[in-house]
């Protein structure tokens, strides 16, 4: 490996670990700010050509319209708390540039085992943070919550416990592993199956509503889905969706809905399970108390922001709570449309190197959970991004790669 390739591998690994190991970054108490900027100006000064893609020219093209609405005093909507706008670009660029940085280098040398080792490290990092954190739920199931309450109502950080961020972005890496698990061979294929468990079991602690949605959506579709039989895979689909209606006429859902509310009772998810139960039961969504419809409410004044000018966006204030609206409501078309194409265009380049159909089901599975997260919520964050654009491609050409090494 050459010296400049060791650089980058170093580089990426130790932003890799600082981002996803939360003790880590507690016991180095380095400015966040401070390690994207070493990260961004280390990959660049290495490999500058690295940089002339589509998916940067988009970015550029997007932190040149933010700089503009700063200088403009238009209001920035990217949901990055209370902090003046001034700051706020900043903070938006720092979230962004290192995983393009890594993601670029990758595309750009097309190097598997460069690949392999930044995938490796991203999966390592997470589950040593895992050894620290389990142990934390058996003593209290609501500590991660908890966590994110307090950081929250008294700005306390608790050591060693993941930010409400990244534990999001553990649902991005669900479909990799269980791509890994479907198509490796013993002991891999067990190891890998044991880790699945291990990391649901994380995300079902976090009581995130969305997440468990989520994961609970990509575990039915790995089930039912079947690369060698698309048909019998639409059969089974169609067959799950009769059983669906049998099951409701029957009353089941409702006993389960009630099951789920007392398994999750004094949590943050059990109100939002009686909301889904009384619009499941009245089909009136304005029943099912402020949980749900207080997000779409959120959803609605982004909306009527974007209504008020296409463009630029209005002067309506916009809800906070979702990536996608806000950018539309308070920014239009003008900031969407490159921060959109960003992401289109890094998608695209991650397609030129996963050309296996079953390959490409879980890499589509991982970003529908990333953009149900970025229309959902107001955060997404650098932790967002590093799984989304690094580890969710890394990992399925690394297990793809494995395989075929094994035949």
């Amino acid at each position: 490996m050459s010296l400049k390739k060791r650089i980058f591998l170093f580089v990426s690994s130790f932003y890799i670990i600082f981002v996803t190991f939360p003790l880590f970054g507690h016991l180095i108490p380095i400015p966040i700010w401070i390690v994207n900027l070493f990260v961004f100006l280390s990959l660049f000064l290495i490999y500058p050509n690295a940089y002339l893609n589509k998916t940067f020219f988009w970015f550029f093209i997007y932190a040149i319209v933010l700089f503009l609405f700063v200088l403009l005093n238009k209001p920035l909507t990217i949901g990055i708390g209370t902090v003046t706008d001034s700051k706020k670009i900043i903070i938006e660029y720092a979230f962004l540039l290192p995983t393009l940085s890594i993601f670029s280098i990758l595309h750009y040398l097309r190097d598997s085992e460069l690949i392999r080792k930044i995938s490796f490290v991203g999966v390592f990092s997470i589950f040593a943070s895992f050894l620290f954190i389990i142990p934390q739920i058996f003593s209290d199931s609501l500590i991660l919550r908890n966590a994110y309450n307090l950081s929250v109502t008294d700005a306390m950080i608790t050591p060693g416990i993941p930010n409400y961020l990244i534990m999001h972005a553990y649902t991005l890496i669900v479909s990799p592993i269980i791509y890994g698990i479907k198509i490796s061979p013993p002991p891999r294929k067990w190891i890998l199956f044991f880790s699945l468990i291990i990391l649901l079991y994380v995300i079902l602690n976090t009581y995130v509503t969305t997440s468990l949605m989520l994961v609970l959506a990509i575990l039915v579709i790995s089930i039912v889905y079947s690369d060698n039989n698309r048909i019998r895979s639409f059969l089974i689909a169609f067959l799950s969706i009769f059983l669906l209606l049998i099951l409701h006429l029957s009353g089941i859902f409702v006993q389960l809905f009630d099951f789920l509310i007392d398994f999750f009772e004094g949590t943050a998810v059990q109100p939002k399970i009686e909301g889904f139960k009384y619009i499941y039961l009245f089909g009136d969504i304005e029943q099912s108390g402020g949980h749900i419809t207080g997000r779409m409410n959120l959803h609605d004044m982004s909306w009527k922001a974007f209504s008020e000018n296409f463009l630029i966006g209005g002067t309506s204030p916009v809800g906070g709570h979702s990536q996608l609206i806000d950018r539309l409501g308070g920014m239009g078309l003008v900031a969407f449309i490159p921060f959109i194409m960003m992401i289109f265009a890094q998608i695209k380049m991650v397609l030129k190197l996963i050309t296996n159909s079953e390959q490409r089901l879980f890499y589509y599975l991982g970003l529908g959970v990333a953009f149900a997260i970025l229309y959902q919520k107001g955060l997404f964050g650098q932790e967002g991004w590093l799984f989304m654009m690094v580890l969710l491609p890394g990992l399925l050409i690394t297990f793809r790669n494995s395989k075929l090494l094994t035949h």
